[in-house]
């Protein structure tokens, strides 16, 4: 799909091969056509793939019982991304306050890190879909272990990218500018990521586990103290009134993303979760 979509930008905003120039109408038609692509390409695998056979009907049909326990989890992971995404308004004004500089430092710095996320998404959707298959057989003890092993993983893996980006912070930084200002402060927040980052990846993981086990509205709640008790507040004290800039702000996200990955483990721990599996018996061989 990128793929196609980077090729299409090509030919559609700069009329290579023919076509006219068509600037940022041309990015939104080579969008739509790649997704379109990969969109069929992936209702071919479900259909190949898929030891059932998919009707019609299947798509028609309204499953009440079935809809219900899909928005017992749905509905909490939408709250918890909808209050990260509006904690980010406030946090952006935060940032905003300390200059172009700042602004121009955190969006090359998440650039960076987002490959250290991309790894983290990974492994807490993976370990979502084991602990999933393992918690609707009844293998408590299974899904128990299994978040404790892929939480082993992803934190050693985490951290090994986050050091070799640190080592490299000042070449990778060079790649979008050639200011030193930005390329100092963004220097600043990738070492600072070396904390974080364990921070996020310890949260996706262990939040995607409890979600498989129905155990998600947990997630928001903390989700709603933590951002907009923590991280909020403590961005503007750190970064604007003790006046330690976006090291401030980084340090406030430290701490949100650490309160509520190890408040969230603790949960794990309790194995409350274990009450609130929604598909129970369904599956009778283990991953």
């Amino acid at each position: 799909m990128n793929v196609i979509h980077l090729i299409g930008n090509a030919i559609l905003i700069y009329g290579l091969l023919g076509f006219p120039e068509m600037g940022v109408i041309g990015v939104s038609i080579s969008t739509a056509i790649s997704r379109a692509i990969a969109l069929a390409l992936i209702l071919k695998l479900l259909y190949d793939r898929l030891p059932i056979n998919l009707k019609l009907r299947d798509y028609i049909t309204i499953d009440g019982i079935q809809i219900k326990r899909i928005l017992k989890i749905g509905v909490p992971a939408a709250g918890e991304q909808i209050c990260f995404n509006l904690s980010q308004l406030p946090i952006t004004a935060i940032i905003a306050m300390l200059g172009a500089a700042s602004l121009t430092a955190r969006v090359y710095t998440q650039n960076i890190v987002s490959f250290i996320l991309v790894f983290g998404l990974a492994m807490g959707q993976g370990t979502q879909i084991l602990i999933g298959y393992k918690a609707g057989a009844g293998d408590f003890e299974g899904a128990y272990h299994q978040l404790l092993k892929s939480l082993r993983y992803s934190l050693i893996m985490t951290v090994a990218i986050a050091i070799i980006e640190a080592i490299f912070r000042e070449p990778l930084l060079s790649f979008f500018t050639k200011d030193h200002e930005i390329i100092s402060m963004g220097s600043t927040l990738l070492l600072l990521c070396l904390i974080l980052e364990p921070g996020r990846t310890f949260n996706l993981v262990v939040i995607n586990s409890l979600r498989a086990t129905g155990d998600a509205n947990i997630s928001l709640i903390m989700g709603f103290i933590s951002m907009w008790g923590i991280s909020v507040p403590l961005a503007y004290f750190l970064g604007i009134h003790l006046g330690f800039g976006l090291p401030g702000i980084w340090i406030a996200f430290i701490v949100d993303e650490w309160f509520r990955g190890i408040t969230m483990y603790f949960r794990w721990r309790s194995r409350v979760w274990e009450k609130k599996v929604l598909v129970q018996n369904q599956v009778t061989t283990t991953v």
